[in-house]
C-alpha cells in the first residue's frame, strides 16, 4: 500500500553521507519514534524474501491500524527500515506528529505495541 503523505528516502548515490532531504515537521509536537522488533543480534539468517514478508507483514497492517486509530495518516510524515536477515531483526523509525488529545509517551506506546504485535504474528507465520 502507499501513503501518498509519507515521505521515502531518497537512494543514496553512494558518494559519502547526504544531507536528510526530509526535514523534521515543523509541527513543535514531532518526534522520532523507533521500534526494534526481532532479534537482530542472534539466531537463524532468513533469506531476503522471507526478510521482506516479514517487513510488509508488519508495516503495512501497523500503520494501517494506526492510521484508523488516528483517523488519517498524518500522524506519521515518514517512515524508514533497517532490517537483519540474523535474527531475524528490524528497526522502524517513524517521525511522528503528536497529535490532538496524545503525549509523546502515550503515541510512543500505541506505535511501538502495534509494530511489536505484528512482527511477532508475522514471525509466528513465516518463521514456524
Amino acid at each position: 500500500m502507499r501513503w501518498p503523505f509519507r515521505k521515502k528516502p531518497v537512494p543514496s548515490l553512494g558518494l559519502g553521507p547526504e544531507p536528510d532531504p526530509t526535514p523534521l515537521s515543523p509541527e513543535p509536537d514531532a518526534f522520532l519514534c523507533v521500534v526494534q522488533v526481532g532479534d537482530g543480534e542472534g539466531g537463524p539468517v532468513v533469506s531476503s524474501e522471507v526478510m521482506d514478508r516479514l517487513v510488509r507483514a508488519t508495516k503495512d497492517p501497523a500503520l494501517e491500524a494506526l492510521d484508523r486509530y488516528f483517523g488519517s495518516e498524518e500522524w506519521c510524515f515518514r517512515i524508514r527500515t533497517i532490517t537483519s536477515r540474523e535474527g531475524p531483526g528490524a528497526y522502524f523509525s517513524l517521525d511522528v506528529a503528536v497529535q490532538p488529545g496524545e503525549t509523546v509517551a502515550s503515541m510512543s506506546d500505541l506505535v511501538s505495541e502495534e509494530f511489536i504485535r505484528r512482527w511477532r504474528a508475522a514471525a509466528e507465520r513465516f518463521l514456524r
